[in-house]
């Protein structure tokens, strides 16, 4: 059972940063920004990267973790 479209929600289309810019929203630079933390403390590979990111798009679409 779907959804009607009215409920799904999406992810954004555009993201104000920190210094009042608006920018396009990218899930590829959540995804870089976790890679370049774990490379940094050595917790974190590509692939892991990858699948860490899935839920943070998750949160930002409106849903819940738990």
């Amino acid at each position: 059972m779907s959804l009607p479209a009215t409920e799904v929600a999406s992810l954004p289309t555009h993201i104000r940063r920190r210094d009042g810019v608006r920018s396009p929203f990218d899930a590829q630079r959540i995804q870089s920004a976790i890679r370049r933390a774990g490379a940094a403390t050595g917790e974190v590979a590509e692939e892991e990267a990858r699948l860490l990111c899935a839920p943070v798009i998750k949160v930002v679409r409106g849903g819940r973790l738990a």
